[in-house]
Order: structure tokens, then sequence, then C-alpha cells
């Protein structure tokens, strides 16, 4: 072997390899800004879902103290005490649980740098999609983004619950998915799947 063949030889050995589960942000990160129109027709009832699965347990006690009654406010996320313009900025704490069954009519999704926001018509959330550990304006809910393939997946974990949600974008069909899974302290884990249409320019 000649002296050039061991060199190349040996300088391949030395290349480390990269993990193939190995996950980064997108080179290019997907494009989920825009206005967006909830498509009742095609998403489905996170509360009728939650429902079903307590009547196959037998009521809906499995799932901590009867809250598959979900999101109308109390311990659960009400929406009292907003500023004036209607908006709070937030991290996607209490709000989460709120959303996920009571899906809001229209998400406005802006970029900023590293910097996403997220806004329901009732409060903002900003996010870092860079998987770091932030927390609520409360306190009491830990949140981390972070970009998978082309979905941005929210984490929100309180004492009660966790749920994660995904956004995507589908560019074909002018749409956003959003698909949310809720994990309480008991019971089977729910998804409720919506999607959202791009809104009409005004």
């Amino acid at each position: 072997m000649s002296v050039f063949l061991t060199a190349a030889v040996g300088a391949a050995l030395l290349i480390p390899a990269v993990p193939a589960s190995t996950a980064a942000e997108p080179s290019v990160a997907p494009n989920l800004a825009g206005k967006w129109t909830l498509n009742k027709g095609q998403s489905e009832d996170a509360r009728a879902k939650m429902h079903e699965a307590g009547d196959r347990h037998g009521g809906g006690g499995g799932f901590g103290g009867g809250h598959g009654g979900g999101g109308r406010g109390g311990r659960w996320g009400g929406r009292q005490g907003h500023p004036a313009d209607g908006t709070r900025r937030e991290g996607e704490g209490t709000g989460a649980m709120r959303s996920f069954f009571e899906p809001p009519e229209t998400l406005t999704i802006d970029r900023n740098g590293d910097e996403i926001a997220v806004n329901d018509g009732e409060r903002i959330v900003i996010l870092h999609p860079d998987g770091r550990k932030a927390k609520s304006d409360d306190g009491q809910t830990e949140i981390t983004a972070q970009w998978r393939g082309q979905e941005l997946v929210v984490e929100s974990r309180t004492e009660r619950a966790k749920i994660t949600t995904a956004y995507m974008a589908v560019p074909d069909k002018h749409q956003l998915d959003v698909t949310s899974r809720f994990e309480g302290r008991s019971g089977e884990p729910i998804t409720a799947r919506r999607v959202y249409d791009a809104a009409l320019p005004e």
C-alpha cells in the first residue's frame, strides 16, 4: 500500500461519525407566519374525546377530579384580568389548558429573529425554539419549544398536566395543522388535531 493511500485511510478513520438521531433546527425553518382561521369542520373536539375516554373508564373521575368538563375557567386558566387591549403576554401556561378544550378562532403567528409570537386574540405567547426551559409569567408552567423536522413542538408542563402541541404548515392546502396531546396525572392521554385555514387578505 502506498504512503499516500495509507495516510488517506488513516485520516478517514479519524473523522467522527455523526449520530443519525441528532436533532437540530432545519437549515430553513418552516414558515408558520400569518393569520389563520379555525376550520371547525376538519377539527376534532377535545372535550368530546375526553368524555369518550372517561366513559371507557367508567366515568370522568379517572381524569383528576372530573376536569373532563374542562376549560370553563377557574383552575383551568379562566381568561380573567386581561388588559384593555384584550391580550396579555405570557408563556403558554394555563392558557394552553384552555386552548386545548376551546381552540381559538384565529391564530396570528409572527417570527422576529429567534422569537416566534403566537397571538390567539387574548394572549401573546413568545416562544424560543431552541429547546431551553422557560417559565410562564406566573411561574407555574415550564415551557420548552423546539423544531422537530417540519414541526414546531411546544411543551407546557404544570403540576396538574402536560400539553404538547405541534404546529406544522401544509403549504399545498394553505393550512396550519395544530395537534395537541393532553396528559393528566391519571387517565389516558388525549390527542386532538385542529386545522386552520390561511385567512383571506382583508
